[in-house]
């Protein structure tokens, strides 16, 4: 692994295994609300019965965390391999 890779991506990792929303975060996930509904992904992604997550929520992106991983362990070219496990 690139020490540097694995360091840069290293605290976005830890926030998409799981952090406690704030406030803002919360508003702004609110703000974008309606255009989130708009698709199945962000739905289920980032709104709770088609509103924002109340502050305070604990905010998990697992998908995000495993493709955040796999690239800082084996390199970006796994984002782009035709048989990418992502």
């Amino acid at each position: 692994m690139d020490r540097c890779r694995g360091t840069l991506l290293a605290p976005a990792i830890h926030l998409a295994q799981g952090h406690v929303l704030d406030s803002a975060r919360s508003r702004d996930i609110g703000y974008e609300a309606a255009l989130l509904a708009k698709f199945p992904a962000s739905r289920a992604q980032f709104l709770v019965h088609d509103s924002a997550p109340p502050p305070g929520t604990m905010f998990r992106q697992p998908d995000l965390a495993r493709t955040l991983q796999l690239i800082s362990d084996s390199g970006p070219d796994v984002f782009y391999a035709a048989r990418s496990p992502i």
